[in-house]
């Protein structure tokens, strides 16, 4: 579709590729970037990729990439993903893989065939010359013209130069004469200064003789000065070292002082708390000591009156029982008399024995009826009598159980009390144990924190020494690659050689400049252990340097000792400790080196004994006869200070386990100390709940015991009913039968003597029964007053034992707070104690640091005071040493200005300057001031007349050979002029011949039966076509598209005959220059059917020598194609898909439909 942006996938290209983006300004490069979705980009880029199968590029590759990429602030171009150097680079891999500057129509873009078409004829006959190249002979003119003239320039400056030699010569030829007497004169006078000056070089030869043993004997004392210097500096930096790290540790120690003040300040106010505590909890129980007793005494004293109580209850039971019986006895009888009362008066009630027994029927009937109704409520009365005895019953078993279970909660509460008292005690020990863990693990990690900074700070040290940066990491890429090995590597690995053996710390020096990095060699059973574990670490790409010993290649050498005097010097290997295994190793480190007490015993044996020797300050003397030495700091020394670095290593990892084994047994005691606070807890638990299970047991039993006096009442209470029924039924029963006994007898007005005999009886006997009624009563009324008064005890004590019970058991439960409270107490008293004795060896510490730091502080004072002194005293050295040094160069320098003077004297006569010999200083001082006064006559004479005659007659043969070159080259240049120009006229001549040729080839395959031809227009008849191109002022083309008349006037031709001829000229002139392939934007926008598939035969004609792409709407040029794309526009952003043919075909008549 039109504005999809397929021209842009053009002008990327051409970004690339052409010169018309060469020089863009930051605007320009701005307004190139994309803008799509999202944030605006910084930078943009186009890649083009080249098929390089036929080596086009110099390049061995198959694919060569050019890339351009542009911000606000650069403009760069990549080769093959690497930066060029700069564009030129770029325009010669292009120009050399086809692609002209000079000819850019390899791209023709949209409108650019109809400015060729409409162009004049000044800009074809341009286009012509462009396509020839005349720039390069256009740049080559201008730079023979500049030469030529620069040449002439010359050559006018060495023809004065020529006229004023001349001159010079002519005048330096008289003063020759007097220069000849002038020289005899100086030739004396020479001799008598070189005698001067061979004497003054002697005397300062001697005096330099003299200042250079003054300087080796400062040299001495100087390097002795500097060791001291040296030694008094290392200890100033140790004194820093361990002062700032006492200084560290005092620091430390001041904020651990303050943290334990502060926890001794907060567990002397816990402790004080808790004694407060615990005085108050001993007050308040101290009155509670004979409470259990007392509680055991009222509980029995109410088991007391519980027994009485239920021999109260029984005596009343008989007595009650007795007197019951007694008023039934009683009733009886006063039934039976009131009887006979009542028989005796029915004569006056009834008037015959009919009336009578009617009305005694009537009764019987009543009563009868009475009787039974009493019955059935006496059966009722004894059921629910039974009912309730059955609940007291029950409730007397229930009550006895819940006291069996209060006891056994009792019990259980008291076992639970036991138990969490040793688990409080357990809790306590494990806490105490765990917090004194806790403690040590802690001064541990400080000690390891400290340990891990000297690690750090020895290792850094050691990585400075030169060489041992990469050895370091090449034994922690080992140690990597052996933690993830076979056993068989693993055991196969002996560690570096300075690993396997020991030394005294007095010879670390000699083995340390003995071995030198041969010390941090890895030793390895045999040579295939090496290569698997080089293969493994080049695998991994781990970094390092890897130098491998095995011990199956390498084997002990025997060497002589027999020159070595034990007293003067001895074999190295003797003081060293290592394994017998190891022994070929160790030889062939150390085996041909003698320690050696002197320097003079090192340089003999060194001579005579074919071995290295060193003394145990480092300096060495070479079986070859080197010797190097001087002193050697150990500070410096790799084995010293990896031998410390090592050991700082071995505290550290021991610090380390123990502070796991530490943390483990942490770990185990926390674990513990939650097992057993899960267990205090739990008894807590159960405490709290039988605590509340026994409340509630015993605020059941209360509740119980007054359900049981409540139906002890209610039983006694219906028992008497029921007493009462049976009397009042016995009554009527007694009644009953006194009616049927009356219905037998008549009626009397009188009591017969029986009668009264027996009412008499009855009279007597009712006195005596209600006797013993009253008797009864009262003896109940007795024992029912004590029994009220012992329930009112029973109530009172068993109140006191109820508050005894709580009492006992709130002391109980004080006494467990108290326990615990005294646990605490101790566990915080021992660790107060624990913490004032930390306290003081802390504040021992701090003075202990405080003395040290004084002292360090004093010594390093010192040493710097030392230091400073030796500084001065070396600075005075060094001045005098310089005065020394500047005496020494004045001397050099004056022996050098001697011997410069000698040899500007030149050759002087042996015999002129024996006259000389013997004279003395001042003699020839004297001699020198006669011979000046002779010269001074000679002063005007030209002293170099002789060597500027010399000169300036080679400078004359000089110059003369230089006008000869210049005119030379002047003519070179002229020669070259004239050739530029013909071969330029040549090429644009040739060029034109050619596109006049390929515009008649390819007119004709475009216009079948057409004609083409290009003229130049602006010459005259009859000139050469050199001259006529010469001449030429245009070019014009002149077509027939039916094979008649040609038409010159372009202008004539329809927009499309205008497009072909633009089109057969650009074809034109890519066959002259052909590039490797060619970009057509829309060529065939302005042809008609036939002319486009014209276009589409050649270009397809000519694609299989170069690429060609192109873009079309029409479907003609289609049917040619090898590939087909379709450019989209989605996104803010253009895309190309590969499509087929046919697709392509239906998008292209989509569009013309659409169009």
């Amino acid at each position: 579709r039109n504005g999809s942006g397929k021209s842009n996938f053009f002008s990327a290209i051409e970004f690339v590729l052409s010169n018309e983006f060469s020089s863009l300004r930051v605007e320009q490069r701005c307004s190139l970037l994309h803008e799509g979705s999202g944030p605006r980009p910084v930078s943009a880029s186009v890649e083009i990729l080249f098929d390089n199968t036929d080596r086009r590029f110099p390049q061995d590759c198959d694919e060569v990439s050019i890339k351009r990429s542009i911000g606000a602030k650069k403009d760069q171009f990549y080769l093959n993903s690497k930066l060029a150097s700069n564009k030129s680079e770029v325009v010669g891999m292009l120009e050399t893989a086809g692609f002209s500057y000079s000819n850019p129509y390899y791209i023709v873009k949209q409108g650019q065939i109809n400015s060729i078409a409409c162009c004049s004829e000044k800009d074809r006959l341009r286009v012509i010359r462009e396509v020839a190249g005349t720039e390069v002979y256009t740049e080559k003119r201008k730079g023979a013209e500049k030469e030529l003239a620069d040449t002439d320039t010359i050559v006018a400056q060495v023809g004065d130069s020529l006229r004023m030699m001349a001159d010079r010569l002519e005048q330096l030829g008289d003063e020759k004469e007097i220069l000849e007497e002038y020289k005899l004169v100086d030739r004396k006078r020479r001799a008598v200064e070189f005698a001067i000056v061979e004497g003054d070089m002697m005397e300062a030869k001697l005096k330099m003789e003299n200042t250079e043993s003054d300087l080796s004997e400062y040299e001495e004392e100087t390097s002795k000065a500097r060791e001291r210097l040296e030694k008094e500096n290392f200890d100033v930096e140790g004194g820093k070292r361990k002062l700032a790290k006492l200084k560290g540790q005092y620091k430390v120690l001041v904020g651990d002082l303050t943290e334990m003040q502060g926890v001794i300040e907060k567990l002397t106010m816990s402790k004080e708390a808790l004694e407060l505590k615990l005085g108050d909890w001993r007050n308040e129980t101290a009155g509670h000591d004979g409470k259990k007793d007392k509680l055991d005494e009222s509980r029995t004293q109410l088991d007391g009156l519980d027994d009485k109580m239920g021999e109260i209850g029984s005596r009343m039971l008989v007595v009650m029982g007795q007197a019951e019986a007694r008023k039934e006895e009683l009733a009886l009888l006063e039934q039976d008399r009131n009887q006979m009362f009542a028989r005796k008066g029915r004569r006056e009630q009834f008037g015959t024995r009919e009336e009578r027994d009617t009305w005694i029927n009537k009764e019987v009937r009543i009563i009868e009826e009475q009787l039974e109704f009493k019955q059935i409520q006496i059966l009722e009365l004894s059921k629910t009598l039974q009912e309730c005895r059955d609940l007291l019953r029950d409730g007397k078993s229930a009550m006895e159980a819940r006291r069996l279970e209060r006891n056994e909660l009792e019990k259980q509460t008291e076992i639970a009390s036991t138990s969490l008292m040793e688990d409080l005690l357990r809790k306590a020990d494990i806490a105490r144990k765990l917090t004194e863990k806790a403690q040590g693990t802690n001064v541990l990690r400080q000690t390891r924190e400290e340990l891990a900074e000297e690690e750090r700070n020895l290792e850094h040290k050691l990585k400075t020494i030169p060489g041992m940066r990469p050895v370091l990491a090449g034994h922690e890429s080992i140690m990597k690659v052996l933690g993830r090995s076979s056993k068989r590597l693993q055991d196969g690995y002996y560690g570096m050689v300075v690993d396997n053996f020991g030394c005294p710390d007095k010879m670390t020096t000699a083995v340390d400049e003995t071995a030198g990095m041969k010390l941090f060699n890895h030793v390895v059973e045999t040579d295939k252990i090496a290569t698997e574990l080089l293969a493994e670490l080049n695998k991994q790409k781990l970094p390092g340097v890897f130098n491998f010993m095995p011990l199956n290649r390498i084997r002990a050498r025997q060497y002589d000792y027999s020159m070595a005097d034990s007293h003067e010097a001895f074999p190295i290997m003797e003081k060293l400790d290592y394994d017998e295994d190891l022994v070929g190793i160790i030889s062939f480190v150390f085996g041909k080196t003698l320690v050696c007490r002197t320097m003079d015993t090192v340089v003999r044996l060194a001579r005579t004994s074919n071995l290295d020797c060193i003394t145990l300050d480092g300096e060495k003397g070479s079986s070859k006869g080197v010797l190097s030495g001087g002193y050697i700091s150990r500070e410096r020394s790799k084995m010293a200070n990896y031998t410390r670095y090592q050991t700082a290593v071995g505290k550290h990892g021991e610090v380390v386990q123990e502070i796991e084994q530490g943390e483990e047994e942490i770990g185990r005691l926390e674990e513990e100390l939650g097992l057993v606070s899960g267990e205090v807890e739990r008894n807590q638990n159960l405490l709290a709940r039988n605590e509340s299970i026994l409340g509630k047991l015993v605020a059941n039993i209360k509740v119980m015991l007054d359900d049981d006096k409540d139906l002890e009442r209610k039983c006694l209470e219906e028992d008497l009913r029921r007493g009462k029924m049976i009397t009042d039924q016995k009554l009527m029963e007694a009644t009953l039968a006194g009616f049927r006994q009356e219905l037998e007898v008549d009626i009397n007005s009188q009591l017969t003597l029986e009668e009264k005999h027996k009412c008499d009886i009855l009279v007597k006997k009712i006195e005596n029964v209600r006797s013993d009624y009253k008797k009864q009563c009262s003896v109940t009324d007795e024992l029912e007053s004590e029994k009220t008064g012992i329930e009112g005890k029973m109530v009172g004590v068993r109140r006191d034992v109820e508050e005894l019970v709580g009492e006992i058991r709130k002391v109980s439960k004080m006494d467990n707070e108290m326990e615990v409270a005294r646990l605490e107490l101790d566990a915080a008293s021992l660790l107060l104690k624990k913490e004032l004795k930390r306290l003081d060896v802390a504040a021992a510490k701090e003075l202990k640091y405080n003395e040290e730091m004084k002292t360090v502080q004093g010594e390093v004072e010192m040493k710097e005071t030392n230091l400073a002194e030796l500084r001065e005293v070396l600075g005075e050295e060094s001045r005098r040493k310089e005065k020394l040094f500047e005496k020494k160069l004045h001397l050099q320098n004056s022996i050098k200005k001697l011997s410069t003077k000698l040899n500007s004297l030149g050759g002087v006569q042996p015999e002129v300057l024996e006259e000389y010999q013997d004279c003395s200083r001042n003699m020839l001082g004297k001699e020198l001031q006669k011979i000046q006064k002779k010269l001074k006559k000679f002063d005007n004479v030209n002293k170099k007349a002789l060597d500027q005659f010399l000169t300036f007659t080679e400078e004359n043969a000089r110059l003369v050979e230089r006008q000869n070159l210049l005119m030379e080259d002047k003519t070179r240049i002229l020669n070259m002029i004239n050739v530029l120009d013909t071969k330029k006229n040549e090429q644009i001549l040739y060029t034109y011949k050619q596109m006049d040729k390929n515009f008649k080839q390819v007119f004709s395959l475009l216009v079948p039966g057409g004609q083409g031809q290009l003229i130049l227009t602006g010459g005259t008849e009859g000139e050469t076509e050199a001259d006529q191109m010469e001449n030429a002022v245009g070019l014009t083309a002149t077509v027939s598209f039916s094979g008649g008349q040609a038409m010159k006037n372009l202008d004539q031709l329809s927009g499309g005959q205008k497009s072909v001829v633009a089109l057969a000229f650009i074809l034109a002139i890519q066959k002259c220059d052909p590039a490797p392939f060619y970009l057509f934007d829309e060529v065939d926008a302005a042809l008609d059917i036939e002319h486009r598939r014209a276009v589409a035969a050649v270009i397809h004609s000519q694609a299989g020598e170069a690429q060609f792409i192109t873009t079309t709407f029409r479907p003609e040029m289609l049917k040619s194609a090898d590939r087909c794309f379709g450019v989209m526009f989605r996104g803010k952003a253009s895309h190309v898909v590969a499509v087929g043919k046919e697709e392509a075909v239906d998008f292209v008549q989509d569009d013309d439909i659409q169009n």
